[in-house]
């Protein structure tokens, strides 16, 4: 899930940041085919509204080139709540699946109900939630830092390509042994 708000920088600034946090991406999933999981999952993109730009996809090493290059993202503030509206709508059609939310966002928002609605997401999860939020590029979001409360997770802020690569080699050891496919 991934958000970057293209009002904070310049396009070759911007252009640049993407392609660093989509080669991070890249760099997950190519760790987890190297464990022997082969995971599958949906890549949504949002800022006011969310998009499902592919749902129930295998992850594989080309995904990033494939599937998250191509996509068209528009660009505008960020709804923190249209992002977990979205994300409930897919969890409900794989409820009986471990779910991992790997929320990246460098925007602020209002809460507006968003807490809540990831609190009854995790609540709904048959096999387990997992949500890792990373503020990409900004130090602190209090609002995300309550979503993350709520769920007992904990946000990763003010990261760079660098300290993001760090966070996603992490998040693939926490789930090292798992292999989170949906149905």
């Amino acid at each position: 899930f991934l958000q970057i708000k293209k009002k904070y920088m310049s396009c070759n600034h911007l252009e640049h940041h993407i392609h660093n946090t989509l080669e991070i991406v890249h760099s997950f999933i190519q760790q987890r085919w190297s464990t022997g999981c082969k995971d599958k999952g949906t890549i949504i993109f949002f800022d006011m509204k969310a998009q499902i730009i592919k749902e129930d996809i295998e992850f594989n090493l080309d995904t990033v080139r494939e599937v998250i290059y191509p996509a068209s993202v528009s660009w505008g503030d960020t709804s923190f709540l249209e992002a977990i509206t979205c994300i409930y709508e897919v969890v409900k059609r794989h409820q009986s699946k471990p779910i991992v939310v790997i929320f990246l966002t460098d925007g602020r928002d209002d809460d507006r109900g968003a807490s809540d609605l990831l609190a009854e997401i995790k609540a709904f999860c048959l096999k387990g939630f997992h949500f890792f939020p990373c503020l990409v590029y900004t130090k602190d979001s209090y609002v995300l830092n309550k979503m993350a409360s709520r769920v007992g997770a904990k946000v990763r802020s003010g990261l760079h390509a660098n300290d993001l690569e760090t966070q996603f080699v992490g998040f693939a050891k926490k789930l090292a042994n798992i292999s989170y496919t949906q149905d």
